[in-house]
């Protein structure tokens, strides 16, 4: 053996690195380096959660909106029995009056009444539609045909005529989350009826915008009888779809 492999006390023999496996060197440890790993583990998780939001944003959820009917109203002791009710209209889709443009607000005829149990509503309802330059607001009142036991469980409806197509499409814009309902009223009034899940009205950004282009146009092209100037068959401006899009991604 040679002497340069044999060191230490007592003739203990050490192995150095040219005496392992005839001569060669043994082979080291690499350390591995958890960091690239982590680096590409976070950038996978920001693009799923990118495409995510992606397909979420893309998907209106404002969809498919309905209200059960209320109970008939029933005849009080010594009361006659109350006049049958009438038709409650037609369910419209959320997209259903996309064909139709908006009236400027303060060409609608508006009213609120209140089918559920959270007193003051409609009056609340009806000052915050003045002050987004509604000016034909009606008194608020309850709805004592449809819904006279004041059980309407949903959000709301926004009730309309054929005549009242135009402001009801812009009413539609203040909430995504009302039901539309077409009735057999021959003049362009619409209704608002609020539930018990109304809270407020979600007013967002892309909303003002909208009626602030409605209201201007409106102000160049005033109506000629002193009615609602009719805006059906692409007779009013032309709106932003993203504007749209925008104001219907809502969780109903």
């Amino acid at each position: 053996m040679q002497q340069g492999n044999l060191a230490g006390i007592g003739g203990r023999a050490h192995v150095t690195a040219g005496s392992f496996n005839g001569g060669e060197r043994a082979p080291r440890y690499r350390k591995r380096r958890p960091l690239p790993a982590l680096i590409m583990l976070g950038l996978l998780g920001l693009v799923a959660t990118v495409v995510w939001l992606n397909v979420a944003n893309k998907e209106p959820q404002a969809q498919g909106v309905r209200c059960e009917p209320g109970a008939p109203a029933t005849a009080t002791s010594g009361q006659s029995a109350p006049p049958p009710r009438p038709e409650a209209g037609q369910h419209v889709d959320q997209a259903g009056l996309d064909q139709t443009a908006g009236a400027p607000p303060d060409q609608v005829g508006v009213k609120v009444l209140n089918a559920g149990t959270q007193r003051g509503k409609a009056g609340l309802v009806s000052e915050g539609l003045k002050q987004l330059g509604f000016t034909q607001v009606g008194q608020p009142s309850d709805d004592p045909v449809f819904y006279p036991s004041k059980d309407m469980k949903c959000r709301g409806q926004i009730r309309f005529g054929q005549q009242g197509s135009s402001a009801a499409r812009t009413v539609s814009l203040l909430d995504p989350c009302l039901e539309l309902i077409k009735d057999n009223r021959q003049d362009a009034s619409v209704d608002v009826v609020i539930g018990d899940k109304f809270d407020e009205l979600p007013i967002k950004a892309e909303t003002r915008q909208v009626l602030r282009v409605l209201a201007e146009w409106g102000a160049q092209h005033p109506p000629q009888t002193g009615g609602l100037q009719s805006a059906e068959g692409g007779g009013g401006p032309q709106l932003d779809p993203a504007l749209i899009e925008a104001i219907r991604r809502a969780p109903c």
